[in-house]
Protein backbone atom coordinates (compact mmCIF):
# COMPACT_ATOMS: atom_id res chain seq x y z
CA UNK A 1 0.00 0.00 0.00
CA UNK A 2 2.75 2.02 0.53
CA UNK A 3 4.16 1.80 -2.63
CA UNK A 4 1.17 2.65 -4.24
CA UNK A 5 0.68 6.01 -2.71
CA UNK A 6 4.16 7.24 -3.49
CA UNK A 7 4.01 5.94 -7.05
CA UNK A 8 0.73 7.71 -7.43
CA UNK A 9 2.50 10.64 -5.70
CA UNK A 10 5.20 10.41 -7.79
CA UNK A 11 3.13 9.83 -11.45
CA UNK A 12 0.78 12.94 -10.24
CA UNK A 13 -0.07 14.80 -13.74
CA UNK A 14 -1.01 18.13 -11.25
CA UNK A 15 2.01 19.67 -8.97
CA UNK A 16 1.88 22.36 -6.63
CA UNK A 17 5.61 23.84 -6.27
CA UNK A 18 7.42 27.01 -4.67
CA UNK A 19 9.62 29.08 -6.94
CA UNK A 20 11.69 32.37 -6.79
CA UNK A 21 11.85 34.19 -9.95
CA UNK A 22 13.76 37.11 -11.36
CA UNK A 23 12.63 39.20 -14.58
CA UNK A 24 14.65 41.81 -15.52
CA UNK A 25 13.86 45.01 -15.15
CA UNK A 26 10.36 44.03 -13.79
CA UNK A 27 10.31 41.98 -11.00
CA UNK A 28 12.39 39.92 -8.03
CA UNK A 29 9.87 37.43 -5.80
CA UNK A 30 8.65 33.98 -4.77
CA UNK A 31 5.32 32.55 -5.24
CA UNK A 32 3.55 29.06 -6.18
CA UNK A 33 3.56 27.23 -9.48
CA UNK A 34 0.54 24.94 -10.36
CA UNK A 35 1.43 22.66 -13.62
CA UNK A 36 -1.16 20.32 -15.37
CA UNK A 37 -0.30 17.27 -17.22
CA UNK A 38 3.40 18.60 -17.85
CA UNK A 39 2.38 21.41 -20.66
CA UNK A 40 0.41 23.97 -18.92
CA UNK A 41 1.43 25.98 -15.99
CA UNK A 42 0.22 29.17 -13.72
CA UNK A 43 1.80 30.64 -11.36
CA UNK A 44 0.96 33.58 -8.84
CA UNK A 45 4.06 35.51 -7.24
CA UNK A 46 4.54 38.34 -4.90
CA UNK A 47 7.66 40.51 -4.84
CA UNK A 48 9.35 44.33 -5.58
CA UNK A 49 10.91 45.89 -8.77
CA UNK A 50 14.56 46.21 -6.99
CA UNK A 51 16.99 49.72 -7.41
CA UNK A 52 18.64 48.57 -10.22
CA UNK A 53 15.48 47.64 -12.03
CA UNK A 54 13.65 50.90 -11.99
CA UNK A 55 16.62 52.76 -12.29
CA UNK A 56 16.59 50.78 -15.71
CA UNK A 57 13.10 51.33 -16.23
CA UNK A 58 13.41 55.35 -15.85
CA UNK A 59 16.37 55.34 -18.34
CA UNK A 60 13.65 53.14 -20.58
CA UNK A 61 10.66 55.37 -20.08
CA UNK A 62 12.65 59.03 -20.48
CA UNK A 63 16.16 60.50 -21.65
CA UNK A 64 15.57 63.47 -19.45
CA UNK A 65 17.64 63.38 -16.29
CA UNK A 66 14.62 65.37 -14.55
CA UNK A 67 11.67 62.67 -14.79
CA UNK A 68 14.16 60.04 -14.66
CA UNK A 69 15.05 61.13 -11.21
CA UNK A 70 11.27 62.04 -10.27
CA UNK A 71 10.33 58.36 -11.56
CA UNK A 72 13.05 56.81 -9.57
CA UNK A 73 11.78 58.47 -6.60
CA UNK A 74 8.01 57.45 -7.37
CA UNK A 75 9.55 53.89 -7.61
CA UNK A 76 11.32 53.91 -4.06
CA UNK A 77 8.59 51.75 -2.09
CA UNK A 78 6.89 49.36 -5.04
CA UNK A 79 5.29 45.81 -4.30
CA UNK A 80 4.47 43.82 -7.33
CA UNK A 81 1.98 40.87 -7.82
CA UNK A 82 2.50 39.07 -11.00
CA UNK A 83 0.45 36.30 -12.42
CA UNK A 84 1.78 33.95 -15.52
CA UNK A 85 0.75 31.43 -18.05
CA UNK A 86 3.09 29.23 -19.52
CA UNK A 87 2.57 26.42 -22.28
CA UNK A 88 5.58 24.05 -22.20
CA UNK A 89 6.12 22.61 -26.20
CA UNK A 90 8.28 19.41 -25.62
CA UNK A 91 6.51 18.76 -21.86
CA UNK A 92 8.52 19.26 -18.52
CA UNK A 93 12.01 20.14 -20.50
CA UNK A 94 12.35 21.93 -23.14
CA UNK A 95 11.13 24.99 -24.87
CA UNK A 96 8.22 27.35 -23.36
CA UNK A 97 6.13 30.27 -24.34
CA UNK A 98 4.34 32.71 -21.84
CA UNK A 99 2.92 35.61 -20.98
CA UNK A 100 2.65 37.84 -17.97
CA UNK A 101 -0.20 39.96 -16.06
CA UNK A 102 1.48 42.47 -13.37
CA UNK A 103 0.30 44.85 -10.96
CA UNK A 104 2.74 47.59 -9.88
CA UNK A 105 2.08 49.80 -6.29
CA UNK A 106 4.76 52.49 -5.53
CA UNK A 107 4.92 54.99 -3.50
CA UNK A 108 7.84 57.58 -2.80
CA UNK A 109 8.53 61.32 -2.65
CA UNK A 110 10.42 64.01 -4.37
CA UNK A 111 10.74 67.68 -4.24
CA UNK A 112 7.43 69.75 -5.29
CA UNK A 113 9.99 72.04 -7.89
CA UNK A 114 11.86 68.83 -9.17
CA UNK A 115 8.51 66.99 -9.83
CA UNK A 116 6.29 69.97 -11.14
CA UNK A 117 9.61 70.54 -13.73
CA UNK A 118 9.73 67.42 -14.65
CA UNK A 119 6.15 67.17 -15.81
CA UNK A 120 6.00 71.08 -17.41
CA UNK A 121 9.20 72.22 -18.04
CA UNK A 122 8.16 74.99 -15.81
CA UNK A 123 10.31 76.71 -13.16
CA UNK A 124 8.71 76.15 -9.50
CA UNK A 125 11.83 77.73 -7.58
CA UNK A 126 9.41 80.06 -5.92
CA UNK A 127 6.80 78.07 -4.61
CA UNK A 128 9.20 75.63 -3.08
CA UNK A 129 10.81 78.68 -1.20
CA UNK A 130 7.40 80.09 -0.59
CA UNK A 131 6.74 76.74 1.05
CA UNK A 132 9.70 76.53 2.89
CA UNK A 133 9.28 79.84 4.25
CA UNK A 134 5.96 79.06 5.55
CA UNK A 135 7.75 76.06 7.56
CA UNK A 136 6.14 73.91 4.99
CA UNK A 137 7.42 70.91 3.93
CA UNK A 138 8.23 71.40 0.24
CA UNK A 139 7.94 67.07 -0.74
CA UNK A 140 5.70 65.88 -2.58
CA UNK A 141 3.89 62.28 -2.03
CA UNK A 142 3.59 60.27 -4.92
CA UNK A 143 1.83 57.00 -5.46
CA UNK A 144 1.80 54.72 -8.64
CA UNK A 145 -0.53 51.99 -9.97
CA UNK A 146 0.66 50.41 -13.20
CA UNK A 147 -0.37 47.11 -14.56
CA UNK A 148 2.16 45.91 -17.22
CA UNK A 149 1.60 42.92 -19.36
CA UNK A 150 4.46 40.77 -20.65
CA UNK A 151 5.34 37.48 -23.67
CA UNK A 152 8.29 35.53 -23.34
CA UNK A 153 9.70 32.50 -24.58
CA UNK A 154 12.32 30.40 -22.95
CA UNK A 155 13.81 26.92 -22.37
CA UNK A 156 13.42 24.55 -19.13
CA UNK A 157 16.25 22.26 -17.78
CA UNK A 158 15.91 19.59 -15.01
CA UNK A 159 19.09 20.46 -13.05
CA UNK A 160 18.90 17.26 -10.26
CA UNK A 161 15.75 15.62 -8.82
CA UNK A 162 12.76 17.91 -8.37
CA UNK A 163 14.89 21.22 -9.19
CA UNK A 164 14.08 22.74 -12.55
CA UNK A 165 15.84 26.26 -14.17
CA UNK A 166 13.90 28.28 -16.65
CA UNK A 167 15.39 31.54 -19.06
CA UNK A 168 12.92 33.64 -21.00
CA UNK A 169 13.28 36.26 -23.28
CA UNK A 170 10.44 38.49 -24.12
CA UNK A 171 8.64 42.08 -23.89
CA UNK A 172 6.88 43.93 -21.06
CA UNK A 173 4.83 47.26 -21.84
CA UNK A 174 2.92 49.17 -19.51
CA UNK A 175 -0.53 49.33 -20.61
CA UNK A 176 -2.09 51.37 -17.92
CA UNK A 177 -0.70 54.20 -15.57
CA UNK A 178 -2.19 55.98 -12.73
CA UNK A 179 -0.03 58.50 -10.75
CA UNK A 180 -1.36 60.61 -8.13
CA UNK A 181 0.35 63.72 -6.36
CA UNK A 182 0.14 65.15 -3.42
CA UNK A 183 1.95 68.31 -1.57
CA UNK A 184 0.91 67.97 2.20
CA UNK A 185 -0.82 71.35 1.77
CA UNK A 186 -4.44 70.51 1.47
CA UNK A 187 -5.20 74.63 0.18
CA UNK A 188 -2.75 74.22 -2.68
CA UNK A 189 -3.97 70.92 -4.06
CA UNK A 190 -7.98 71.52 -3.71
CA UNK A 191 -7.71 75.36 -4.97
CA UNK A 192 -7.11 76.74 -8.06
CA UNK A 193 -4.29 77.02 -9.48
CA UNK A 194 -2.75 74.37 -7.12
CA UNK A 195 -4.90 72.07 -8.38
CA UNK A 196 -4.71 72.54 -12.10
CA UNK A 197 -0.65 72.22 -11.68
CA UNK A 198 -0.95 69.28 -9.93
CA UNK A 199 -3.36 68.03 -12.39
CA UNK A 200 -1.09 68.67 -15.47
CA UNK A 201 1.92 67.44 -13.25
CA UNK A 202 -0.06 63.91 -13.20
CA UNK A 203 -1.34 63.65 -16.60
CA UNK A 204 2.24 64.81 -18.23
CA UNK A 205 3.77 61.58 -16.04
CA UNK A 206 1.33 59.38 -16.73
CA UNK A 207 1.74 59.99 -21.06
CA UNK A 208 5.35 59.22 -20.36
CA UNK A 209 5.10 56.32 -18.90
CA UNK A 210 2.65 54.60 -20.98
CA UNK A 211 3.95 55.95 -24.46
CA UNK A 212 7.41 54.94 -23.64
CA UNK A 213 6.66 52.07 -21.00
CA UNK A 214 8.02 49.38 -23.55
CA UNK A 215 11.19 47.39 -22.47
CA UNK A 216 13.11 43.83 -23.38
CA UNK A 217 12.72 41.59 -20.39
CA UNK A 218 15.53 38.43 -19.79
CA UNK A 219 13.91 36.26 -17.07
CA UNK A 220 15.00 33.38 -14.63
CA UNK A 221 13.18 30.71 -12.55
CA UNK A 222 14.21 27.77 -9.73
CA UNK A 223 11.12 25.72 -9.33
CA UNK A 224 11.33 22.90 -6.84
CA UNK A 225 8.88 20.25 -8.06
CA UNK A 226 7.10 18.05 -5.17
Amino acid sequence: MLFTIRATAQDSDVHLSPEIITVFPTFVGGGLNLKVYEYLEFSVSYGIVPVLYYNTIADVVSTDDAQRRVINAAFKNNRVLRAALQYNVQGDVGWHVGMTAAQLNAEGSASIDEVLFAATGDDYTLLKDLLVSLGRDPAVNMKSELMILGAHFGYTWLMQDHLYLKASLGAAKVMGTKISISTGVPEFDSLYPGHAVISAAEGDLEDTVNESGLSPTLGLTLTYQF
